[in-house]
């Protein structure tokens, strides 16, 4: 027998009932994500008189080789003070997290951005490409209070699984159950519960702070039939200014000096007839801020077949383009802010047709919407050679004078499992439609740069304008649609009580209707049609994994297989729109 598609956790209780035979019962059975929980029962007759001891062990963490097993207790102890599910996953010792801002996550020494993180089957990657973390948002796009499992594998040979060349990280969001469970947290980092760093025994105060919070919810809405999962969390850190205008009292301070500052304001209120508040300042409040929330549904249609419907939200914006060094001083208005908005959708049947046959059909739509802002809304200004010897930059930075992302991510797919004797045939479609809307326009609104402050009060400076066709933009925005068409076939052979094998076979093409407009100035410099969509692209991804159990203490285990995924497509959306 067999029985796909259930819940992972537990504790299961499993009877084996006969008419001829005593029965047998087993208890306390927790599965867990990605893994086969086999049972061996060999009934005896009901005159025989045994003693049964049964037991369980719940494992928080397990690691077999390139892959990594975490559970909800793994989870609520991870060390980590970030909330992201890096900070779980990186304990597999092929895991790396590299240091910055955008902790950028390694497995086996492949590039961050051919890895992939699903959580409940539901894409958290970045379709576009261009966030270095992975991610589709900038920070963690969940709740870690809504995971209940993580696993990571460097290199899992599983044909059902695609969309990564370096490895695979899944999770699973929780259900509810019949009991009412709940709770609220409260973190709070500060510069007052903190030292105050010291450059050569001087005390240099720093101000710094972040407050985050988060509730959780789970239960039944009916008992024993609909189940309920709430979680939601809230993260606000003020940011402080690395750099301040010499003479400002700042920890770090650049050339240009406040002085040299209301000079410039001056000469853009006076001869360019901007306001300061237009100019912008050394001083400001730059801010990072994120929400996110989680709901799902677990629903017992009958003993049969189950469904699921889970919606994940998250909104994130952090300022960037702050001064980093002494060099330049870049005003307030200079700086620009980083909105991104995930909306996550899917829906989810599980059913067990007869004591053979399973199948999976889900349904996924996700939205990203990402935006760069300017705090100024005029061309990027430098005024360089100041009597100090620094530069001031003030106005909209020149990349982001145009500057807009959407993405949309329409999946459906089959799985489905036949058991057959000793064989789990498993088979599959996957239908997936990427849609891209990108709009990057450098030096649209103009950039400016000015050799010293006089040729700023007398207008001579150096100007340069790119734009679309009629001074619009929108002219040379990127707007294709792309389609993915998946198969897949494998076999899982129990061939003995020791040995597994699995060998299975994937095949994955591409299809475009749309084509970046045909350019004859290209074709002329390079040789190269310029509109190839990459239309028909197709590739086979053969998989094989061997597991052999030698003894309780020892499993080895192996593999080889094709693999493929991490798709650039902004490389691909600058064929549409840099023609």
């Amino acid at each position: 027998y067999i029985a796909a598609g259930l819940r992972v956790g537990g504790p299961y209780k499993i009877i084996v009932d006969s008419d001829t035979y005593a029965d047998q019962e087993y208890s306390d059975i927790y599965l867990q994500l990605g893994k086969e929980e086999r049972i061996n029962s060999q009934l005896q007759q009901e005159d025989t008189n045994t003693i049964v001891i049964t037991g369980s062990r719940v494992l928080s963490t397990m690691a077999d080789g390139s892959s990594s097993y975490f559970g909800e207790q793994a989870i609520k102890t991870q060390s980590g003070i970030t909330r992201d599910i890096k900070d779980i996953v990186r304990a597999n010792p092929l895991v790396v997290v590299l240091p910055g801002d955008d902790a950028q996550l390694t497995i086996a020494g492949m590039n961050p951005r051919f890895n992939s993180f699903t959580v409940d089957g539901i894409s958290q990657n970045d379709d576009f490409g261009l966030n270095v973390g992975g991610n589709a948002t900038q920070r963690s796009p969940l709740p870690i209070d809504a995971l209940e499992q993580v696993t990571v594998d460097a290199a899992p040979f599983d044909a059902k699984v695609s969309g990564f060349s370096g490895g695979l990280i899944n999770a699973v969001f929780k259900s509810g159950t019949n009991e009412l469970h709940g709770g609220v947290w409260f973190e709070k980092l500060d510069d007052q519960w903190a030292g105050t760093p010291k450059d050569q025994g001087v005390e240099i105060p720093v101000e710094f702070g972040e407050e985050s919070w988060g509730v959780n919810l789970d239960g039944a809405l009916i008992k024993d039939k609909l189940f309920f999962n709430v979680s939601y969390e809230s993260f606000d850190s003020p940011q402080t200014l690395e750099f301040g205008a010499a003479g400002s009292g700042a920890a770090n301070v650049t050339e240009a000096t406040l002085a040299e500052v209301a000079e410039v304001q001056r000469i853009a209120r006076d001869v360019y007839g901007l306001t300061d508040a237009q100019t912008g300042s050394d001083t400001g409040s730059p801010v990072e801020e994120d929400e996110k929330y989680v709901i799902k549904l677990d629903w017992n249609i009958n003993d049969f077949h189950r469904a699921a419907f889970t919606y994940q939200f998250n909104e994130g914006n952090r300022t960037r383009n702050t001064t980093s060094s002494p060099g330049e001083l870049r005003l307030s208005s200079h700086w620009y802010n980083v909105t991104e908005e995930l909306n996550n959708y899917t829906a989810k049947v599980y059913s067990d047709w007869t004591n053979d046959f399973s199948s999976e059909i889900s349904v996924t739509s996700k939205e990203v919407s990402n935006r760069q802002v300017s705090f100024g809304n005029f061309a990027d200004v430098t005024v360089r050679n100041l009597p100090s010897g620094g530069n001031i930059a003030f106005g909209s930075d020149f990349s982001r004078h145009a500057n807009t992302l959407d993405t949309a991510t329409d999946i459906l797919k089959f799985d489905g499992v036949y058991l057959l004797t000793d064989h789990s045939i498993e088979f599959g479609f996957e239908y997936q439609e990427l849609s891209v809307q990108n709009l990057f326009v450098q030096n649209s609104k103009g950039t400016i740069v000015f050799d010293n402050l006089a040729n700023f009060e007398n207008l001579i400076g150096d100007y340069t304008y790119a734009n679309g066709t009629g001074n619009d933009p929108f002219a040379v925005g990127a707007d294709f649609n792309r389609e993915t068409f998946s198969f897949y076939v494998q076999d899982h052979w129990i061939v003995s009580d020791q040995l597994d094998l699995t060998f299975g076979l994937r095949y994955e093409t591409l299809k475009s209707d749309d084509k970046p407009p045909f350019n004859q100035n290209s074709m002329n410099r390079t040789g190269f049609d310029n509109s190839e969509n990459l239309d028909g692209i197709d590739i086979f991804l053969p998989r094989l994994g061997i597991k052999y159990e030698v003894n309780d203490d020892l499993t080895l285990r192996g593999g080889i297989g094709r693999f493929s995924g991490g798709q650039p497509n902004v490389w691909i959306s600058n064929a549409y729109s840099a023609n």
